[in-house]
């Protein structure tokens, strides 16, 4: 008995130890090594560490992370995109939070996606929200992995960057060639309509009762390079958008001519590219909605 007891108490003092550790040297969320630990992170950060106190939350794909990524979201705002991901699962996020956002942004790009669940079960689904909440050590970004990699940084890169790696060409017809080539994988999921408009019904139905309780709600698409944001997909979701997803509930704000925007793999936005559309956002929403 008396070992168990001693084992027990120098539980709670490493804890204690390593809580101390992590009040000493915080986290930011969204470093982890995988797309889906990244996501959770995220995700706790909103839920149990006062990321739902923005005033505007933005939902969407990796597109809407890169926001996030950048560096250059405004205070006051916070980025639910989900690498690898989609709307939905941010949307849900927001359902799940008992604090709403005065502005949801809905990146409408890829909203056609089918929401995932591992995000979900191992946040809403996971853990006492109580436990995250009051024990920050059980946070997916205060793993003592995570903590320790930290103490380590590794030189960073441009999110999401292909460009840097030498996977778009720099001549024009190569360019122009390899964006189409992306832009198509990029938009591969499109093959089950049924399964996409399904998820877009689904999504709109999310969305409603958000805007039942007072949120704002703005469809967005983020621009890339002409071809991922003119081509012929970008229209087929356009259309996916007006018919079922769209709601005279709903706001939209246009999106901006493309030609000042770079991008660092044809589809994610680089750094300053950010900045200027978060800006253009910004303009946006200080305009008085319809």
């Amino acid at each position: 008995m008396m070992t168990i007891a001693k084992s027990l108490l120098v539980c709670v003092v490493l804890v204690l130890i390593y809580s101390l550790s992590i009040w000493q040297r915080p986290l930011p969320p969204g470093r982890a090594q995988s797309l889906q630990r990244d996501n959770v992170e995220v995700i706790d950060h909103y839920l149990y560490a006062g990321g739902n106190l923005a005033d505007t939350v933005v939902a969407g794909s990796s597109l809407a992370a890169q926001l996030r990524r950048s560096g250059h979201l405004p205070g006051g705002w916070y980025s639910l995109g989900m690498r690898g991901g989609c709307a939905q699962n941010g949307v849900a996020i927001v359902a799940a939070s008992p604090r709403k956002p005065r502005v949801l942004l809905l990146e409408t790009n890829l909203a056609y996606r089918i929401a995932g669940v591992y995000e979900i079960d191992k946040t809403v689904h996971g853990l006492n929200p109580w436990v995250k909440t009051y024990l920050p050590v059980f946070r997916e970004q205060n793993r003592p992995a995570q903590w320790l990699l930290s103490l380590w940084p590794i030189p960073s890169e441009d999110p999401g960057s292909a460009a840097s790696s030498g996977h778009v060409p720099k001549d024009e017809a190569s360019r122009e060639e390899t964006e189409r080539f992306i832009t198509r994988m990029f938009y591969k999921e499109m093959g089950n309509t049924r399964e996409n408009i399904a998820a877009l019904k689904e999504l709109k139905a999310q969305l409603l009762a958000l805007a039942d309780q007072g949120v704002q709600v703005y469809l967005v698409r983020i621009p890339g390079t002409r071809s991922f944001t003119c081509g012929p997909e970008a229209r087929t979701i356009d259309g996916w958008v007006d018919q079922y997803l769209m709601d005279t509930r709903f706001h939209r704000i246009a999106t901006p001519d493309v030609t000042p925007y770079r991008t660092t793999d044809a589809v994610h936005l680089d750094a300053p590219s950010c900045a200027h559309y978060i800006n253009y956002l910004r303009r946006q929403l200080a305009v008085p909605a319809n």
